[in-house]
């Protein structure tokens, strides 16, 4: 009995996922199950329902069960489909298939350890095993060790020309980059005047959880911003640290430092705590708060909001603010967002503000755009309008990623 999986390029529990089978072959008893054309419930019957003609007329239990756990993989439901894969290299303790659906399972939780475990389990067995292989490349691709996992997958490619998941594989590779770099400059304008404003930032991707992140904006006026994200006067240089994990699909959360310094005002210190879950498919919860001290300083901002998926790759997120000091804002902020390949996207939204300084409620409009102009670097676009104080802003900017 053997098993050929293709996997598509992206993230763990995204659609496009290298972590979830798209495509699953079975060969048992002389017939081939294509899942993905084959509706579930003639899965563990096929034999006989195809039409076809097998040299087996029953399949042996050791099937049947290996079968239950390709459906199940292939709804979705992994946790169940690993404790049947494990019933089968239970019964048959040399079972790549069984090995080969164990390490997708813990792929698809972010297990990488216990995966790369099962994969060397069999190329120790079988060094020329194609499956096996493209695993330990997927698995190099989430570590961001990209040379090596292009390695691999050229190597199953020499071994299976014809290896669909290996081509797949070789074009994802493409789009994995572990180091980024913006530049973007911008204008700010109110009521009060003009400001012009600039800023870098890097970021390093350590693995396909965590990422580090610094970066430094300086502004030429320290104007007061009605920005009911941000509503209080614009520092002339800040910069800050970050630290982001995520697990795509399931949740993560993030701790920023940020340090503002003022011509006329003590520095102001800022320390932003956020995350994000997802109770089930489609659907993120999110939350978090931005506290501010140093002398002289208090301020305190308070979000929640979820985010749904509409369809394909379209979300709606609506979130609510709550700045207490040093203004007393409520403002809430409904963005449509469409998510692209890698890390493009484009975002336009409306927000509303109910107080400002008792000044009278206002709105605004705002977009944002990451614009990939090759495989290694993009355009970065935002622009904002405010009734408040009739407040604009516009950056832009570039990326360049690398390894």
């Amino acid at each position: 009995m053997s098993t050929r999986t293709t996997s598509a390029p992206g993230r763990a529990n995204d659609p496009n996922s290298p972590f979830k089978t798209r495509v699953t072959e079975r060969m048992g008893c002389g017939f081939r199950i294509r899942l993905s054309k084959v509706p579930a419930q003639v899965l563990l019957g096929a034999g006989l329902m195809l039409g076809s003609t097998p040299w087996c007329m029953a399949q042996t239990a050791q099937d049947l069960l290996f079968a239950q756990a390709v459906k199940k993989e292939h709804a979705g439901q992994m946790e169940e489909a690993g404790r049947d894969y494990q019933a089968v290299l239970d019964q048959l303790p040399n079972s790549v298939d069984a090995m080969l659906g164990l390490a997708r399972v813990a792929r698809s939780r972010f297990d990488m350890d216990e995966a790369r475990a099962y994969y060397n389990r069999i190329l120790t067995a079988d060094p020329n095993n194609v499956d096996a292989i493209n695993g330990m490349g997927w698995l190099d691709l989430a570590d961001r060790e990209v040379a090596q996992a292009r390695g691999k997958f050229n190597r199953a490619l020499e071994l299976q020309p014809a290896n669909d998941e290996g081509k797949i594989a070789l074009d994802a590779s493409k789009d994995i980059y572990r180091y980024r770099l913006n530049v973007v400059g911008g204008q700010f304008h109110n009521n009060q005047g003009q400001a012009w404003t600039g800023g870098v930032g890097f970021s390093v991707e350590l693995d396909d959880l965590n990422t580090f992140e610094v970066g430094m904006n300086r502004n030429s006026k320290e104007l007061i911003s009605a920005n009911p994200l941000d509503a209080s006067t614009l520092p002339s240089t800040s910069w800050h640290l970050k630290y982001a994990w995520q697990m795509t699909g399931r949740g993560g959360f993030a701790v920023e430092y940020e340090n503002r310094d003022r011509t006329n005002y003590p520095t102001e210190q800022r320390l932003k705590l956020s995350g994000n879950f997802s109770p089930t498919k489609g659907v993120r919860v999110l939350g978090g708060v931005w506290e501010g001290f140093g002398t002289g300083w208090k301020s305190r901002t308070v979000l929640a909001g979820v985010g749904v998926m509409i369809t394909g790759p379209w979300e709606v997120v609506g979130t609510v603010y709550s700045q207490s000091q040093p203004n007393s804002v409520r403002a809430g902020v409904l963005d449509l967002v469409h998510y692209g390949t890698g890390d493009a996207m484009w975002m336009v939204g409306l927000g509303h503000t109910t107080s400002f300084a008792n000044t009278p409620s206002g709105s605004d409009i705002h977009g944002k755009m990451v614009y990939r102009l090759t495989r290694d670097s993009a355009l970065l676009l935002s622009a904002r309008y405010s009734t408040l104080r009739h407040e604009s802003q516009v950056e832009l900017g570039w990326r360049k990623y690398w390894n």
